[in-house]
């Protein structure tokens, strides 16, 4: 009985080999996802001239992005 066992667990042992890497690619982002950093700060500044050139806020406290930026520069 011994013998059996032995002889079985030999056949089926295989040597040892390492793990293969996942070959598929990672999910692709929608185009749109690349665009959101540009977003946010574009949407403030459209924010803050329409605040300013609707007159909720005087240009004296507040500038309009364009006058900042020729300051700026």
């Amino acid at each position: 009985m011994a013998e059996t066992a032995t002889a079985g667990a030999s056949s089926t042992a295989q040597p040892w080999t390492a793990a293969q890497p996942q070959t598929s690619a990672p999910p692709r982002k929608a185009v749109w996802v690349r665009f959101l950093p540009v977003v946010g700060p574009l949407l403030l500044f459209v924010a803050w001239d329409l605040v300013v050139r609707s007159g909720w806020i005087k240009p004296i406290l507040l500038p309009t992005p364009w006058d900042t930026l020729t300051t700026l520069v």
